[in-house]
């Protein structure tokens, strides 16, 4: 079987990851798999430097000649099976599935509060009729799609994101030398840095040496420069842009942060606990399935920064709580989130929609 996997923009995310190692596995597993971006944005290639990414540089709106140069890839390929991730690529991959011999579709949400359409009985409808298997990567985001879409529940299924747990493993020992807090984001608004920077301006009064390590970029990149220029702490507050070696930072942090206001499931989150790093995640939609409250990580209500203030001057305090969270999220994302996991998941799906 070969599949095209289409998504709006290869970027530097934890969607690209889940596609580049979902692909790869099944490249690795006899099928074919390729990668097609419909912007030129190909970023991830930067972090992963055997990816492979076809970028059909789409212009805005609806655009016909990238319709076109997926015709002529999925013909050229002999695809059966196009898998789109993220709306951008839902409509393209339906139009495309339409105009070939590409007899299956998988779609993937990536996000609880993405892949929305305006409220359209053609479009719904046309969704209904092309895609086969809507995977969510948490029930959040698959009941979202469900209900925005009017979609029958039946072709529906969750797939958790899985990770390769032994390439972020840490040490079972760690040595904690002053309280190094942090984040790997993509600089958007629904990642609530404010959230984060206002708590560690908080933690700072406490703990005057501490340190936020941030790691990522994004768009609104310059507007949390300039909230940490404004709360006085940049001196404290380390950006280190995209990197390829993120599992090795994680191992440097004492806690890890994220303060979204919606996630899909959070795959920093499954990092971090495989680093053995205890996590502090917002309590929303997608996240809530990403750790058990309290045992392999603990929440925090969305926007409270003096509650995640707190949270964070209890952990580095509590030694029994800390070491507890570490172990206990590392047993938690090795029984429930790994990349083996995820890839028989999705194989289970394509090989019974192929046999349909």
């Amino acid at each position: 079987m070969n599949i095209l996997h289409i998504v709006q923009s290869f970027d530097i995310s934890g969607r690209s990851r889940v596609i580049y190692e979902l692909s790869s596995a099944l490249n690795k597993d006899g099928f074919g798999s390729w990668i097609v971006s419909l912007t030129d944005n190909c970023r991830f290639t930067v972090v992963e430097s055997n990816a492979e990414c076809l970028h059909l540089n789409k212009k805005e709106g609806l655009d016909i000649p990238t319709i076109v140069q997926l015709i002529g890839i999925i013909k050229k390929d002999n695809i059966s099976l196009i898998h789109t991730h993220g709306k951008g690529a839902l409509l393209y991959g339906i139009i495309a599935k339409k105009l070939t011999r590409a007899k299956l579709l998988v779609h993937t949400v990536h996000r609880s509060d993405a892949d929305i359409f305006k409220h359209n009985s053609l479009v719904e409808n046309l969704i209904k009729s092309s895609v086969d298997k809507v995977v969510g990567v948490s029930d959040a985001a698959r009941l979202s799609f469900i209900r925005n879409h009017n979609f029958p529940e039946a072709k529906t299924t969750t797939i958790y994101n899985g990770i390769n747990i032994s390439k972020y493993a840490g040490a079972t020992d760690k040595v904690r030398k002053g309280l190094i807090i942090g984040t790997v984001m993509n600089f958007a608004n629904h990642k609530d840095y404010d959230t984060l920077i206002l708590a560690f301006a908080e933690v700072l009064k406490i703990y005057p040496d501490s340190q936020l390590i941030m790691i990522g970029d994004g768009p609104n990149a310059p507007e949390v420069k300039k909230l940490v220029q404004e709360k006085k702490v940049a001196e404290h507050v380390k950006f280190l842009g995209f990197r390829k070696d993120v599992p090795d930072l994680l191992k440097t942090f004492d806690i890890f942060v994220i303060s979204s206001h919606t996630e899909g499931l959070g795959l920093a989150i499954l990092e971090s606990m495989a680093a053995r790093v205890p996590v502090v995640v917002s309590y929303v939609d997608g996240a809530r399935e990403a750790i058990d409250d309290g045992v392999s990580g603990i929440f925090f209500q969305h926007g409270d920064y003096q509650g995640l203030k707190d949270i964070i001057i209890s952990l580095h305090t509590n030694e029994q709580l800390y070491n507890s969270l570490r172990e206990k999220g590392y047993e938690w994302v090795t029984s429930k989130f790994s990349l083996e996991k995820m890839y028989e998941d999705y194989k289970k799906v394509y090989e019974s929609l192929n046999k349909t």
